[in-house]
Formats: C-alpha cells, structure tokens, sequence
C-alpha cells in the first residue's frame, strides 16, 4: 500500500512538472480543453442522449456548462 501512495505521489508530481514546464507565459492554458466538442461530435451526442445515453448526456452537459458557458442550452 505504502509503494502505491509513493508511486501516485512521484506520477502526480511529474505530472504537475510537464504541464508547468509546457505553459507559456503569455498563452493562458484551456483547462477545458479535454470537455470541447465538434460541431459533429454535438450532433452525435444529442441524439445518443435522447435515446437514453447518460453518459452522451454528460458530455453534452460538461460542454455547455463549462466550455460553451452556455447552462441554460
């Protein structure tokens, strides 16, 4: 257990390090980057929610709520 927790701690710190070392002081870094969809993935997704897909739905969700900061679409 003690090497797992040491493993998580050296990953999450090398982790932290690439993602510093990769920003550029004058470009502001898009944390939402991974929640963006393309206009056709939009498309796709609304129709998987509507057939019931929960998981279509939250990445539906995710993108308005904090991509498009659009909540109420």
């Amino acid at each position: 257990m003690k090497k797992w927790w040491t493993f998580a701690v050296v990953v999450m710190l090398f982790t932290a390090h690439a993602v510093a070392s990769q920003a550029n002081e004058e470009e502001p870094i898009n944390l939402n980057q991974s929640l963006f969809l393309t206009p056709q993935q939009r498309v796709t997704l609304a129709v998987e929610a509507m057939r019931g897909s929960s998981e279509a739905a939250t990445k539906i969700s995710m993108f308005y709520g904090f991509v498009a900061l659009n909540p109420i679409e």
